[in-house]
């Protein structure tokens, strides 16, 4: 039986670009002897139709219709919950997550997706890859690093990846659980990164494969909602994981951040930071071992904020 690499989509009124990317799955992205590609893509209740996108796949040949599974959902699940229905769906244990407004650049994604899983998943208990980033637009790159010196180099170990465009084994998910869903957006990555880590599991960086993405205006929250989310999500995921010391840095690091992006919207802070300890109750208090902090540390991972 042929193993199956499960591409998962989670689209919002985006469908020219959510063709975009089923087309360059099916037909830029290789065929591989032996494995069986699935793309499950996810509505997340659009405020637009997708007709155009279902007359797409209605033209498709049958065997390539056969290969994506279009599942509407009946309300915004928000990217996490959105993540997990896909996760839910799947049929691969390798699980392959790209935006709706994102292709790939190279075709032999699934050969080096392959070949590093063959060269760390044993070894280094490698289940999760990240891959690059570049945006459309300003061509620039998005590494899953902050470390200067290893953005520079083609592959390694990291404490994170970029929700753009990653690998998961399902195994992780098994172990682990799904990700965050009380978050609608936002550094759920982080979330799902720390757990994974503190569980054993392995992140690897590699540059050999690419994620364009378009970074499409459609469907994206406003700039104060961005902030607020990532404000009140980065101190959620300090209480979860790390020492005090870090929360206490972090609070002050993304109140600085909060404010630069919401242009000094004092209110808003307030309120967010007000509703914290209630967001905070849900989730239990679970700091990473002294192994895993030495891993972090290891790999030039940040946790001051």
């Amino acid at each position: 039986m042929n193993q199956i690499f499960s591409f998962v989509i989670i689209t919002y009124n985006r469908p020219e670009e959510t063709i975009d990317v089923v087309d360059n799955i099916l037909f830029h992205v290789n065929d591989v002897e032996g494995i069986s590609k699935e793309i499950i893509v996810i509505n997340n209740d659009s405020d637009v139709d997708y007709n155009d996108f279902t007359a797409y796949l209605n033209k498709l040949s049958s065997d390539q219709q056969n290969k994506v599974r279009y599942h509407l959902a009946e309300e915004n699940l928000g990217v996490p919950r959105g993540r997990n229905l896909g996760i839910s769906m799947a049929r691969g244990e390798t699980m392959i997550f790209i935006d709706d407004d994102a292709v790939f650049i190279e075709s032999d994604v699934i050969e080096k997706t392959i070949d590093i899983f063959n060269r760390f998943e044993d070894s280094h208990n490698v289940k999760i890859i990240a891959y690059r980033e570049q945006n459309f637009y300003s061509k620039e790159y998005s590494i899953s690093t902050k470390n200067k010196h290893l953005s520079k180099q083609k592959e390694f170990f990291t404490n994170y990846y970029i929700g753009c465009g990653h690998v998961i084994k399902k195994e992780v998910i098994d172990k682990v659980g799904y990700y965050i869903e009380s978050f609608q957006y936002a550094n759920e990555e982080y979330d799902m990164a720390f757990k994974s880590l503190d569980a054993g599991y392995r992140i690897y960086y590699t540059s050999d494969i690419t994620v364009l993405h378009k970074k499409s205006p459609k469907g994206r929250a406003s700039t104060l909602m961005l902030a607020k989310w990532q404000y009140e999500n980065k101190m959620i995921i300090a209480y979860k994981y790390l020492p005090i010391w870090y929360m206490f840095t972090h609070w002050i690091m993304w109140t600085l951040y909060f404010m630069y992006h919401s242009k000094l919207n004092i209110w808003v802070w307030l309120q967010s930071t007000w509703s914290l300890p209630g967001k905070m109750k849900p989730h239990p208090r679970k700091v990473l071992s002294k192994e895993t902090i030495r891993y972090i540390k290891k790999v030039k991972g940040r946790l001051t904020f």
